[in-house]
Protein backbone atom coordinates (compact mmCIF):
# COMPACT_ATOMS: atom_id res chain seq x y z
CA UNK A 1 0.00 0.00 0.00
CA UNK A 2 1.33 3.88 -0.94
CA UNK A 3 -0.47 6.25 1.09
CA UNK A 4 -0.15 10.08 0.99
CA UNK A 5 -1.58 13.22 -0.06
CA UNK A 6 -1.47 14.41 -3.67
CA UNK A 7 1.52 15.24 -4.51
CA UNK A 8 3.87 13.40 -2.20
CA UNK A 9 5.49 10.55 -5.40
CA UNK A 10 3.01 7.48 -4.77
CA UNK A 11 2.34 7.15 -8.13
CA UNK A 12 5.81 8.12 -9.64
CA UNK A 13 7.31 5.68 -7.36
CA UNK A 14 4.19 3.28 -8.16
CA UNK A 15 5.01 3.75 -11.91
CA UNK A 16 8.89 3.12 -11.80
CA UNK A 17 9.03 0.10 -9.41
CA UNK A 18 6.56 -1.35 -11.88
CA UNK A 19 8.61 -0.85 -15.08
CA UNK A 20 11.39 -2.67 -13.12
CA UNK A 21 9.76 -5.30 -11.64
CA UNK A 22 6.64 -7.78 -12.73
CA UNK A 23 4.56 -5.48 -10.54
CA UNK A 24 0.84 -4.19 -11.08
CA UNK A 25 -0.18 -1.07 -9.34
CA UNK A 26 -4.06 0.18 -9.24
CA UNK A 27 -5.24 3.89 -8.25
CA UNK A 28 -8.50 4.28 -5.79
CA UNK A 29 -8.92 7.44 -8.06
CA UNK A 30 -9.11 5.48 -11.11
CA UNK A 31 -12.51 3.80 -10.08
CA UNK A 32 -13.75 6.79 -8.60
CA UNK A 33 -13.69 8.78 -11.68
CA UNK A 34 -15.20 6.08 -13.31
CA UNK A 35 -18.16 6.11 -10.63
CA UNK A 36 -18.65 9.77 -10.02
CA UNK A 37 -20.62 10.66 -13.05
CA UNK A 38 -22.59 7.96 -12.74
CA UNK A 39 -23.23 9.18 -9.19
CA UNK A 40 -23.44 12.98 -10.71
CA UNK A 41 -26.06 11.78 -12.95
CA UNK A 42 -28.52 9.99 -10.20
CA UNK A 43 -28.43 12.46 -7.45
CA UNK A 44 -29.65 14.73 -9.79
CA UNK A 45 -33.20 12.27 -9.78
CA UNK A 46 -32.73 9.97 -7.08
CA UNK A 47 -32.65 10.00 -3.48
CA UNK A 48 -29.48 8.53 -1.63
CA UNK A 49 -30.85 4.91 -0.71
CA UNK A 50 -31.05 4.48 -4.50
CA UNK A 51 -27.82 5.67 -5.16
CA UNK A 52 -26.17 3.54 -2.70
CA UNK A 53 -28.19 0.59 -4.18
CA UNK A 54 -27.36 1.20 -8.10
CA UNK A 55 -24.08 2.24 -7.40
CA UNK A 56 -23.36 -1.63 -5.66
CA UNK A 57 -24.61 -3.23 -8.07
CA UNK A 58 -22.53 -2.03 -10.76
CA UNK A 59 -20.41 -4.39 -12.68
CA UNK A 60 -16.73 -3.75 -12.61
CA UNK A 61 -14.37 -5.21 -14.53
CA UNK A 62 -10.35 -4.58 -14.84
CA UNK A 63 -7.91 -4.68 -17.85
CA UNK A 64 -3.92 -4.93 -16.92
CA UNK A 65 -1.95 -2.22 -19.36
CA UNK A 66 1.48 -1.42 -19.46
CA UNK A 67 1.63 -2.82 -15.53
CA UNK A 68 -1.59 -1.12 -14.57
CA UNK A 69 -4.87 -2.18 -13.54
CA UNK A 70 -7.39 -0.39 -15.39
CA UNK A 71 -11.22 -0.52 -14.46
CA UNK A 72 -14.61 -0.77 -16.60
CA UNK A 73 -17.80 -0.64 -16.15
CA UNK A 74 -19.63 -3.22 -17.82
CA UNK A 75 -23.14 -2.74 -19.35
CA UNK A 76 -23.11 0.77 -18.26
CA UNK A 77 -23.79 3.97 -20.63
CA UNK A 78 -20.91 6.66 -20.97
CA UNK A 79 -22.52 9.53 -18.59
CA UNK A 80 -19.23 11.50 -18.37
CA UNK A 81 -20.07 14.97 -18.18
CA UNK A 82 -17.33 17.55 -18.84
CA UNK A 83 -18.87 20.14 -17.23
CA UNK A 84 -18.38 18.55 -13.05
CA UNK A 85 -15.87 19.10 -11.07
CA UNK A 86 -14.55 15.70 -11.01
CA UNK A 87 -12.22 16.05 -7.89
CA UNK A 88 -15.21 18.24 -6.06
CA UNK A 89 -17.73 15.45 -6.60
CA UNK A 90 -15.31 12.66 -5.89
CA UNK A 91 -14.92 14.18 -2.02
CA UNK A 92 -18.24 14.49 -1.95
CA UNK A 93 -19.21 10.77 -3.30
CA UNK A 94 -16.99 9.51 -0.88
CA UNK A 95 -17.98 11.34 2.23
CA UNK A 96 -21.01 9.03 2.01
CA UNK A 97 -19.66 5.63 4.00
CA UNK A 98 -21.98 3.46 2.43
CA UNK A 99 -20.52 4.42 -1.04
CA UNK A 100 -17.20 4.25 -0.07
CA UNK A 101 -17.37 1.16 1.80
CA UNK A 102 -18.64 -0.41 -1.77
CA UNK A 103 -15.79 1.36 -3.83
CA UNK A 104 -13.39 0.30 -1.73
CA UNK A 105 -14.71 -3.52 -1.86
CA UNK A 106 -14.59 -3.55 -6.01
CA UNK A 107 -11.33 -2.79 -5.27
CA UNK A 108 -10.70 -5.86 -2.59
CA UNK A 109 -11.88 -8.10 -4.68
CA UNK A 110 -10.00 -6.96 -7.71
CA UNK A 111 -6.53 -7.19 -5.76
CA UNK A 112 -8.13 -10.93 -4.29
CA UNK A 113 -8.25 -12.15 -7.66
CA UNK A 114 -5.26 -10.98 -9.27
CA UNK A 115 -2.67 -10.99 -5.82
CA UNK A 116 -1.88 -14.85 -6.46
CA UNK A 117 0.19 -13.89 -9.37
CA UNK A 118 1.44 -10.28 -9.14
CA UNK A 119 2.96 -8.41 -6.21
CA UNK A 120 -0.21 -5.09 -6.47
CA UNK A 121 1.06 -1.75 -5.66
CA UNK A 122 -2.39 -0.17 -4.18
CA UNK A 123 -2.08 3.80 -4.31
CA UNK A 124 -4.52 5.60 -2.77
CA UNK A 125 -5.58 7.10 0.72
CA UNK A 126 -6.86 4.67 4.00
CA UNK A 127 -5.44 1.81 1.90
CA UNK A 128 -5.49 -0.10 5.18
CA UNK A 129 -9.59 0.06 4.97
CA UNK A 130 -9.45 -0.89 1.28
CA UNK A 131 -7.72 -3.78 1.75
CA UNK A 132 -6.53 -4.76 5.46
CA UNK A 133 -4.32 -7.39 4.49
CA UNK A 134 -1.32 -5.33 3.39
CA UNK A 135 2.29 -6.85 3.23
CA UNK A 136 3.44 -3.48 3.58
CA UNK A 137 1.81 0.10 4.16
CA UNK A 138 4.46 3.06 2.59
CA UNK A 139 3.21 6.34 4.17
CA UNK A 140 4.70 9.37 1.47
CA UNK A 141 4.96 12.31 3.31
CA UNK A 142 7.03 15.73 2.07
CA UNK A 143 7.06 19.07 3.16
CA UNK A 144 4.71 21.21 3.30
CA UNK A 145 6.53 23.96 0.41
CA UNK A 146 7.11 21.50 -1.95
CA UNK A 147 3.75 19.66 -1.59
CA UNK A 148 2.18 22.79 -2.60
CA UNK A 149 4.70 23.09 -5.52
CA UNK A 150 3.72 19.85 -7.07
CA UNK A 151 0.18 20.22 -6.70
CA UNK A 152 0.17 23.65 -8.50
CA UNK A 153 2.32 22.04 -11.11
CA UNK A 154 0.73 19.32 -11.59
CA UNK A 155 -3.01 20.46 -11.41
CA UNK A 156 -2.37 23.77 -12.85
CA UNK A 157 -3.94 25.64 -10.31
CA UNK A 158 -2.57 28.61 -8.20
CA UNK A 159 -1.45 28.16 -4.41
CA UNK A 160 -4.34 29.20 -2.63
CA UNK A 161 -6.33 26.68 -4.49
CA UNK A 162 -3.19 24.21 -4.20
CA UNK A 163 -3.41 24.87 -0.32
CA UNK A 164 -7.06 24.32 0.16
CA UNK A 165 -6.91 20.93 -1.54
CA UNK A 166 -3.83 19.99 0.26
CA UNK A 167 -6.03 21.18 3.86
CA UNK A 168 -9.29 18.96 2.62
CA UNK A 169 -7.17 15.80 1.54
CA UNK A 170 -5.57 16.18 5.47
CA UNK A 171 -8.67 15.78 6.98
CA UNK A 172 -9.71 13.29 5.57
CA UNK A 173 -6.17 10.69 6.59
CA UNK A 174 -5.98 8.08 8.92
CA UNK A 175 -3.61 5.13 9.44
CA UNK A 176 -2.40 2.67 12.04
CA UNK A 177 1.08 3.09 13.46
CA UNK A 178 2.26 -0.10 11.59
CA UNK A 179 3.71 2.09 8.56
CA UNK A 180 6.55 2.63 7.19
CA UNK A 181 6.88 6.26 6.88
CA UNK A 182 8.64 7.59 3.45
CA UNK A 183 9.87 11.13 3.41
CA UNK A 184 10.16 12.43 -0.26
CA UNK A 185 10.88 15.70 0.44
CA UNK A 186 14.12 16.66 -1.79
CA UNK A 187 14.39 13.45 -3.34
CA UNK A 188 14.84 12.35 -6.76
CA UNK A 189 12.30 9.42 -7.79
CA UNK A 190 15.61 7.09 -8.28
CA UNK A 191 16.01 7.52 -4.84
CA UNK A 192 12.36 6.70 -3.23
CA UNK A 193 12.60 3.34 -5.36
CA UNK A 194 15.12 2.29 -4.28
CA UNK A 195 14.53 3.17 -0.13
CA UNK A 196 10.83 1.35 -0.98
CA UNK A 197 12.96 -1.80 -2.66
CA UNK A 198 15.30 -2.10 -0.06
CA UNK A 199 12.25 -2.28 2.56
CA UNK A 200 10.73 -5.25 0.42
CA UNK A 201 14.25 -6.73 -0.16
CA UNK A 202 15.75 -6.72 3.50
CA UNK A 203 12.51 -7.02 5.27
CA UNK A 204 13.05 -10.89 5.79
CA UNK A 205 16.47 -10.98 6.51
CA UNK A 206 16.18 -8.59 9.39
CA UNK A 207 13.64 -10.87 10.92
CA UNK A 208 16.09 -13.80 10.11
CA UNK A 209 18.99 -12.79 10.87
CA UNK A 210 20.65 -10.57 13.63
CA UNK A 211 22.26 -7.49 12.14
CA UNK A 212 24.08 -4.29 12.23
CA UNK A 213 21.32 -1.08 11.31
CA UNK A 214 23.30 2.09 10.58
CA UNK A 215 21.89 5.65 10.29
CA UNK A 216 23.57 7.59 8.25
CA UNK A 217 22.98 11.41 7.61
CA UNK A 218 24.03 15.15 8.41
CA UNK A 219 24.65 16.81 11.55
CA UNK A 220 21.50 17.56 13.50
CA UNK A 221 19.29 14.95 11.27
CA UNK A 222 18.33 12.80 14.65
CA UNK A 223 20.66 10.01 13.94
CA UNK A 224 21.61 9.78 17.45
CA UNK A 225 18.31 10.48 19.00
CA UNK A 226 16.88 7.57 16.67
CA UNK A 227 19.16 5.33 17.69
CA UNK A 228 19.08 5.66 20.85
CA UNK A 229 15.01 5.17 21.05
CA UNK A 230 15.40 2.12 18.61
CA UNK A 231 17.73 0.17 20.89
CA UNK A 232 15.29 0.47 24.00
CA UNK A 233 12.17 -0.21 21.89
CA UNK A 234 13.59 -3.11 20.35
CA UNK A 235 15.64 -4.13 23.59
CA UNK A 236 18.90 -4.50 21.36
CA UNK A 237 22.31 -2.84 21.90
CA UNK A 238 23.33 0.89 20.46
CA UNK A 239 26.43 2.17 19.54
CA UNK A 240 27.57 5.52 19.92
CA UNK A 241 29.51 7.33 17.15
CA UNK A 242 33.49 7.45 18.14
CA UNK A 243 34.03 10.21 15.32
CA UNK A 244 31.32 12.21 17.42
CA UNK A 245 32.49 11.51 21.38
CA UNK A 246 35.97 12.70 20.28
CA UNK A 247 35.00 16.00 18.75
CA UNK A 248 32.60 16.63 21.53
CA UNK A 249 35.69 15.80 23.97
CA UNK A 250 38.47 17.44 22.45
CA UNK A 251 36.22 21.09 20.95
CA UNK A 252 36.67 19.96 17.92
CA UNK A 253 35.00 21.50 14.92
CA UNK A 254 34.19 20.65 11.67
CA UNK A 255 37.04 22.85 9.70
CA UNK A 256 39.69 20.99 12.34
CA UNK A 257 38.77 17.27 11.13
CA UNK A 258 39.25 18.48 7.35
CA UNK A 259 43.01 18.87 8.20
CA UNK A 260 43.58 15.48 9.61
CA UNK A 261 45.96 12.81 8.32
CA UNK A 262 44.86 9.18 7.42
CA UNK A 263 46.54 8.17 10.89
CA UNK A 264 44.23 10.22 13.01
CA UNK A 265 40.94 8.95 10.94
CA UNK A 266 43.33 5.36 11.34
CA UNK A 267 42.80 5.67 15.29
CA UNK A 268 39.12 7.11 14.68
CA UNK A 269 37.75 3.65 12.69
CA UNK A 270 39.89 0.91 14.36
CA UNK A 271 38.15 2.09 17.58
CA UNK A 272 35.33 2.56 16.40
CA UNK A 273 34.87 -1.23 14.79
CA UNK A 274 36.60 -2.58 18.20
CA UNK A 275 33.29 -0.92 20.06
CA UNK A 276 31.31 -2.34 17.80
CA UNK A 277 32.57 -5.69 18.13
CA UNK A 278 32.91 -5.58 22.03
Amino acid sequence: GFDGLSGTGKTSTAVALCENNNYLYLELGDLCRKIVPIYVKLKEQYDLEYIINYISNLNIGYKIYNNRICFEIINEQNTFNENINIRSEIYNMVQIEKIKNTIYGFLANIIDKIKKKYTIILVGREVELIYSKLDYHFLFKTNDEELIKRIMTRDKINEEQALNRKNKEQSMHSFSKNVIICNTSRLKIEDVVNLVQNVLNYNNQIKKHKIKVQFLGTQSTGKTTTSKYCSKIFNDLYVSEKLREHMEENQLGYFDILAWNSNNWYDIISSQIKYEKE
